[in-house]
């Protein structure tokens, strides 16, 4: 028995630095994203180039929505959801903070908080 309990011992412990690098991988991720978030405005606004970017941060959106929609198509030619939810993010916030030319940001953030499920302030 205390052979068991040393082992599970040990497993106990292992996972717990598990943990510890999971969560230091995801604040250092997050990191990155919200660095990308407050540069990018200033970067892209009155660029030459921006509606590429746009194009290519709105086909990750649209990747990232057939993907979570489609579970069964991941691998194929778009692999996983996961690898364009960052791209969908920043599609977005650029889109809110009127980065994009042509895209309507109260349009932007009405469809996310219909995705959200909010339906809006209760008429009176």
């Amino acid at each position: 028995m205390g052979e068991i309990n040393q082992e599970l011992a040990a497993l106990r412990q292992e996972i717990a630095l598990l943990r510890e690098q999971v969560d230091a991988t995801d604040e250092w991720a997050s990191s990155v994203y919200v660095a990308l978030r407050l540069v990018l405005p200033f970067l892209l606004r009155d660029h030459p180039q921006v509606e590429k970017v746009r194009d290519l941060f709105q086909s990750q959106a649209r990747a990232f929505d057939e993907l979570q929609a489609h579970p069964e198509r991941e691998g194929e030619e778009r692999g996983k959801a996961s690898l364009h939810e960052a791209g969908k993010m920043l599609y977005n916030q650029l889109a809110i903070l009127d980065v994009w030319p042509g895209i309507d940001s109260e349009d932007v953030v009405r469809q996310t908080l219909e995705r959200a499920g909010w339906q809006g302030p209760p008429c009176e």
